[in-house]
């Protein structure tokens, strides 16, 4: 087998989010195919504290250990620590290097400065890559059009365990209109927009316990401070109003999307949303930002509000009121089951990129890289 090495930040157990666990499901099935290396943070005796001088240190000695050169698969979230290394390896006979997009990290940052810096910052590294695989024909275009060629990306939605175990389609039911978020507590996923929307609906209407109830799941340990915000303006609000809860098994998860009528998820930064599909797939309409991607997997099957805490009270006030959310509900899982692939399928896209750009870089047909501004320049050809 041809030897791959796949740089990613961890491969916790379990994994916890989308990210996560697609690196998991390519770290098991590239493995079948390829003579497979996963070097994580962990691997390499650090942690994600590490400077770019020490990741490119202990990365070089990590593959003088015993590696073999060969592609490179590399986590784009590691666009921080790895453009240093990138140089040292490519000495060492490893290429192509592929990058792996699962989000538009710019995006995630409320301050231009700092939207500004990230950006520059990653597409340094994007634009020294040979080849892409993203999540999103989103993330695609956001590559475009700040100068990488459509042809040296592969778009590769992530698999899903559902697309082969559907629930049943949702039926009509009574009571309150059940409400839910889930994703890691931090502002990029907009939970604190969400529990701002209640706040306005009660103000408004004080018996809204009556009519409606919100829950909140996901892990709560990477933004401790903005959970305790969170539980504070929560316990102020009418009791059983709202539920914050932590983190599930992807069962309970389900189950609970089952469970729901609306999911809410006012993200920013997002590759895809794997969380959105798999709530559809269960059955739960879809209430998103105007994030590319998201605005990509629901297509008109849900519905598209501005990030602001306004518009997503009026958006739930309506939603309450019609009397169509329950066929608007199977138009979402209709819409989930058609884009969703298996992971099967995702691992198999992803392993053809990597061979096609190892083919083109074997066969001398690799394009020229692309400058700050989008120019080709001739003199960035892998060496």
């Amino acid at each position: 087998m041809k030897p791959l090495l796949f740089i990613v930040p961890a491969l916790p157990q379990p994994p916890t989010t989308g990210g996560e666990i697609f690196n998991q499901r390519l770290a098991h099935g590239l493995a079948a195919e390829w003579d497979l290396t996963v070097a994580t943070f962990a691997d390499l005796g650090g942690s994600a504290q590490m400077t770019a001088a020490e990741f490119e240190r202990r990365l070089v000695a990590f593959v003088k250990g015993g590696v073999e050169p060969g592609p490179v698969l590399l986590d784009t979230y590691l666009y921080r620590q790895f453009d240093g290394a990138l140089d040292r390896l490519r000495a060492l006979g490893f290429g192509p290097f592929i990058g792996f997009g699962q989000a538009w990290y710019p995006g995630r940052y409320r301050s231009f400065l700092s939207r500004a810096r990230v950006q520059a910052r990653l597409m340094r590294l994007l634009r020294r890559l040979d080849h892409h695989v993203v999540v999103s024909e989103s993330l695609e275009s956001d590559y475009a059009r700040l100068g990488i060629p459509p042809a040296m990306v592969d778009v590769v939605l992530p698999g899903f365990d559902l697309a082969s175990s559907l629930p049943s389609a949702p039926s009509e039911r009574s009571g309150p209109l059940r409400v839910r978020i889930a994703g890691t507590y931090m502002p990029a996923k907009g939970q604190h927009l969400l529990i701002e929307a209640i706040e306005r609906l009660v103000a408004a209407n004080p018996d809204l316990p009556a009519v409606m109830r919100i829950e909140a799941i996901g892990p709560k340990g990477q933004a401790p401070e903005y959970v305790r915000d969170l539980q504070a303006r929560a316990d102020r609000l009418p009791p059983g109003l709202v539920t914050l809860s932590g983190a599930t098994t992807q069962p309970e998860l389900w189950k609970a999307f089952s469970d729901t009528d609306v999911f809410c998820f006012p993200a920013a930064g997002e590759g895809l949303g794997m969380v959105v599909v798999e709530a559809m797939l269960c059955g739960a309409f879809p209430l998103v930002s105007p994030d590319g991607p998201l605005v990509e997997v629901v297509g008109k099957a849900g519905r598209v509000v501005p990030r602001d805490a306004t518009s997503i009270a009026a958006a739930l006030s309506e939603l309450l009121a019609d009397p169509a959310l329950p066929s608007r509900r199977r138009e979402a899982m209709e819409r989930a089951r058609a884009i969703a692939p298996a992971w099967s399928q995702s691992v198999e896209r992803v392993g053809h990129s990597v061979s096609r750009a190892l083919d083109r870089v074997m066969a001398g047909q690799d394009g020229p890289r692309v400058g700050l501004l989008g120019r080709l320049i001739p003199g960035w050809l892998p060496r």
